[in-house]
């Protein structure tokens, strides 16, 4: 049976499963998902290749997540649940749910005994998806066959069936899809018309459009069969590109993706063809957009990102937080130079020697917009080892001194601290050798 007549029929299929019976687009972007994860043959060349019985089961649980295009992430997960208690409590021998599936298809008497199948996609468990309860008869007999996660290892040993309790799952809220007896006939009769009078796969092969335009994105961006991906984004003004765009810089290779609506720009490097750590990726991304703020005379800063799609994935812009208040309450002024005065000169003096006490300070005589320009324009020349040489204090506090003194020197009050009388020779001599290097600057 083609892929394409499978979809087909299996839409025929959930016709009647709720009050409004899903639409056609739905299973394609099913199919589309199942194809994703390798359930289904890839590639419009393979387009006219028979499914195998275990293709049609995984295609079968793609049928049970509520989005279409998680059906392949949950055909993973289901089809490798395993029974409680192990082969030998299983149905007729199978060790997995995708193997029951196919042997219901294609074994006749399997076929026959069973009554219904329960598949769930919830959680059974914290962290624990995926749960499936088999009804059968053999001989008259009602059987259960319980499906659980591998990873429950008690379950799976030999007995275990007698004394498991299905009981309530963790998930509050559950949805569970219960194919019976009827649905697995009719799909089983389709596979046999189809292998019996062999056609052309249904439809024109549009649904492969997509995939083929996908890969060959993929291919522009340079990505290939085990790629690892850095994606970081980047706050900028240097001029970007308006698409996705593959560069070269130095040895390496960047895919440069543009802002959109929803995205920042950012940058993303194959971790694997570039031979590259993280760290060493940052480093190299930081040199390029440095190079980029020189020729543009602009900014790039590079964000925060994270490293491991196999493809590169645009970055959301950032939705910082940040603080707002019902009454908003501002008294700050700029004060006298008689106070400016006093606080120099208790600073001089040694009353004021720790970094709590020098903020408090540049707080209490300029605005915030007025320290952080005084902050900003301190020059680069009185660095910590500089301002620590003449002031004997902590580089912490030896910066917030020299950016002090270049508010001094930006006021023209220079005159109120340098002739006092009973200011110390030895701070008054640093004053005058400090204010000729910030002149300078």
């Amino acid at each position: 049976m083609f892929a394409k007549n499978l979809e087909i029929a299996l839409a025929l299929l959930c016709e009647k499963g709720d009050v409004s019976h899903s639409l056609p687009p739905e299973f394609a972007a099913r199919f589309d998902a199942l194809r994703g994860y390798g359930k289904l043959p890839r590639g419009r060349e393979r387009r006219d290749q028979l499914l195998t019985s275990g293709e049609v089961a995984s295609a079968i649980l793609g049928l049970v997540p509520v989005h279409p295009n998680w059906a392949g992430h949950a055909a993973t997960i289901l089809s490798s649940l395993r029974p409680v208690g192990g082969v030998n409590a299983s149905f007729f021998g199978t060790a997995t749910l995708q193997a029951s599936i196919a042997h219901i298809l294609t074994d006749a008497t399997a076929r026959n005994s069973v009554r219904w199948l329960s598949v769930s996609a919830a959680e059974r468990a914290i962290n624990s998806n995926g749960y499936t309860t088999l009804l059968y008869e053999i001989d008259g007999v009602s059987r259960r066959t319980f499906y659980g996660r591998a990873e429950a290892v008690s379950l799976m040993q030999p007995g275990a069936e007698r004394d498991f309790d299905p009981g309530e799952p963790y998930s509050p809220v559950s949805r569970e899809v219960v194919f019976n007896r009827r649905f697995f006939l009719r799909l089983a009769e389709e596979m046999q018309h189809a292998r019996a009078f062999p056609t052309s796969p249904a439809g024109d092969g549009s649904e492969y459009d997509a995939e083929e335009a996908q890969q060959e994105r993929y291919k522009k961006l340079g990505v290939r069969r085990g790629s690892r991906f850095l994606n970081i984004g980047v706050d900028n003004q240097v001029t970007w590109p308006a698409e996705e765009t593959l560069v070269k810089f130095d040895k390496y290779q960047f895919v440069l993706m543009p802002k959109t609506q929803d995205y920042v720009q950012s940058i993303h490097i194959d971790l694997i063809a570039n031979q590259l750590s993280d760290r060493e990726a940052i480093t190299v991304i930081n040199r390029f957009l440095s190079i980029m703020t020189w020729c543009d005379d602009q900014f790039a800063i590079a964000q925060d990102g994270w490293s491991g799609n196999p493809v590169p994935v645009p970055v959301r812009k950032r939705d910082l937080a940040f603080t707002t208040t019902y009454q908003w309450i501002f008294d700050r002024q700029i004060p006298s130079p008689k106070r400016l005065g006093a606080l120099l000169h208790s600073i001089v003096t040694g009353e004021m020697q720790n970094k709590t006490s020098w903020s408090a300070m540049l707080c209490s005589i300029s605005s915030g917009s007025l320290k952080s320009n005084i902050l900003a324009k301190a020059p680069q020349k009185i660095g910590f080892v500089t301002i620590s040489r003449f002031c004997g204090t902590s580089p912490a506090i030896a910066t917030l001194y020299g950016a002090f003194l270049r508010f001094v020197q930006m006021s023209n009050l220079m005159n109120i601290y340098t002739k006092p009388a009973g200011l110390p020779s030895l701070m008054r001599a640093r004053i005058q050798n400090l204010t000729p290097m910030m002149r300078t600057s």
